[in-house]
């Protein structure tokens, strides 16, 4: 469960991007549901990759954030984003679920249906491109259409 919360909370960070646009094009390109296709840690896949915790989907809608696997809630949030940082920055608050309290800051970028993102614990420094590697965590999502 726990590395499966790593990808999450990769899929957190992105959802924290939905406010880096404030009030214009970034509030509402983030909106939604996502799901998380490929993750690493540590910059080695992650179980996701292996297949488990296949189905993961995190959504955003406002300043809050949830991921689900199956119909299990396994984390809830609260983020913010700096849309003015490039690439956009955003950092998050794990309010529900193993890591309940934990902080985490990154980056993200959305490029047609696909969403890439990369955080690392608020203690450890902010990434600063899309690359991961030791104590980071890097996610890619493909939005979901609405039903």
């Amino acid at each position: 469960m726990r590395r499966l919360f790593v990808a999450l909370a990769v899929g957190v960070t992105i959802l924290a991007a939905r406010g880096a646009g404030g009030q214009g094009k970034g509030a509402t390109e983030l909106e939604g549901a996502w799901e998380v296709t490929a993750m690493e840690r540590d910059g080695k896949k992650a179980k996701l990759a292996e297949g488990k915790g296949k189905g993961a989907v995190f959504a955003i809608k406002g300043e809050h954030y949830s991921l689900k696997v199956g119909d299990r809630v396994v984390e809830e949030g609260t983020f913010k984003a700096d849309p003015g940082k490039k690439p956009r920055a955003v950092e998050f608050t794990v309010t529900a679920g193993e890591d309940k309290g934990r902080r985490f800051h990154g980056v993200y970028e959305v490029q047609g249906g696909t969403l890439r993102a990369v955080v690392a614990p608020s203690d450890k420094e902010r990434p600063t491109d899309f690359t991961g590697g030791p104590d980071s965590r890097s996610l890619t999502a493909r939005r979901l259409k609405s039903q």
